[in-house]
């Protein structure tokens, strides 16, 4: 099976270097972005050379924009073709505002904070249900 390119963001560091280890102990290529302005505009970029990553991993709360508009954005831009998790320490969510955002979002996995390796393993085979290992 083939590993996948991940882009993770998270406004912090300690949160980005987890999930980053993690995926590469998985056999994924992860990008890191701690600017979700910085990260989505990377993301576009990249769409114009049709190189998208395979899947985006993002924080929900954070500053500039929120991880549930950067994921509808990623899955708008792709027409849903690159796969999306949105994780959070509010997951999962308790008001009904929280709810309606990670509907909204359209993402694929939900992960809720702290996190483990076998918490991002299944949050992965739930976007790509044909990778039951990398290698």
């Amino acid at each position: 099976m083939k590993s996948r390119s991940v882009l993770v963001v998270d406004d912090k560091e300690e949160i980005l270097m987890t999930v980053k280890t993690l995926l590469i102990e998985l056999g994924h290529r992860p990008i890191t972005f701690s600017d979700p302005i910085k990260a989505l505009a990377n993301f576009v970029k990249k769409g114009q050379h049709n190189s998208y990553p395979d899947l985006v991993i993002s924080d929900y709360e954070m500053p500039g924009i929120t991880g549930d508009v950067l994921v509808w954005g990623v899955k708008k831009f792709t027409n849903g073709e690159v796969g999306a998790i949105l994780m959070s320490g509010l997951y999962p969510p308790a008001d009904a505002s929280d709810r309606a955002a990670f509907t909204r979002s359209n993402a694929d996995a939900f992960l809720s904070k702290p996190l483990s390796l076998e918490d991002i393993k299944k949050a992965i085979q739930k976007v790509f249900p044909e990778l039951t290992t990398v290698g």
